[in-house]
Parts: structure tokens; C-alpha cells; sequence
């Protein structure tokens, strides 16, 4: 992640947040769009809507297993870059690598942040 922004700060339990993030990745592009909290259910999940270069929205599920927190993540969105959306049938491969790239980098600050290990990204070991 390159930036992330607070616009609005939403309810007591964060409905209505607004955040603009930026990603950056290992190709030679960013994503910025801005997430807006749209449910929360403590504390098994929270969901927003996404608008910007990308739109749709995301999911997190989170669940006790054993002594650690199972945690997915659902993202259903659409790029809404010309250039992406004009290329990606023949750039699938680099995007979805590069996709996997920024979602276990992801996991890993996300880790980071909360001072704990990251047990697995998508079903294999972590790379620490």
C-alpha cells in the first residue's frame, strides 16, 4: 500500500468511514479509490463500497479457528482504467500475478500492524 487517507470518519462503529487508498505495486501502475464502510457486524465482519479506479465492493469475514482468526477476504470489483480494461485480456497473467503479489504483501503488513504472524496466504505457507 502507498497512502492511505481518512475523508469521513463514519458512526461510532465506523459506518460511513471514508478512506482513499492508493496501491502501488510490483507492475508500473497505482490504483487509487476511495472505500466507504457500508456494514459492521463485530466482530465477524465488515463490509464497504469501492469507487475510483476501481468499484465494487469488499468483504471481511472473520472467525475463530483454534487459538488464531481465520480471515477472508471477499473482493468483487471492476477496474474502471481504460487502458486496463483495453489490455486485460492479453496482460491476464502479469495482472494476476501482480494481483497476488500485492494481496500477500498486503497480508503481511496487515500482520505487521497487529504484531502477530501470518499462519498462510490463500491456502499455502506464508513467506515472511
Amino acid at each position: 500500500m502507498h497512502a492511505v487517507e481518512e475523508l469521513t470518519p463514519g458512526d461510532a462503529d465506523g459506518v460511513g468511514a471514508l478512506r482513499r487508498y492508493t496501491w502501488s505495486s510490483k507492475l508500473p501502475y497505482r490504483l487509487t479509490f476511495d472505500m466507504r464502510v457500508t456494514r459492521v457486524e463485530r466482530p465477524s465482519s465488515l463490509e464497504g463500497a469501492a469507487e475510483g479506479d476501481l468499484r465494487g465492493t469488499g468483504r471481511w469475514h472473520l472467525a475463530p479457528e483454534g487459538e488464531t482468526t481465520h480471515v477472508r477476504y471477499d473482493w468483487t470489483v471492476d477496474t474502471t482504467k481504460p487502458w486496463m480494461n483495453l489490455l486485460g485480456p492479453l496482460l491476464q497473467p502479469a495482472f494476476r500475478w501482480n494481483h497476488n503479489q500485492v494481496m500477500a504483501e498486503g497480508g503481511r503488513g496487515l500482520a505487521r500492524y497487529l504484531s502477530v504472524s501470518l499462519l498462510s496466504h490463500r491456502g499455502s505457507p506464508a513467506a515472511e
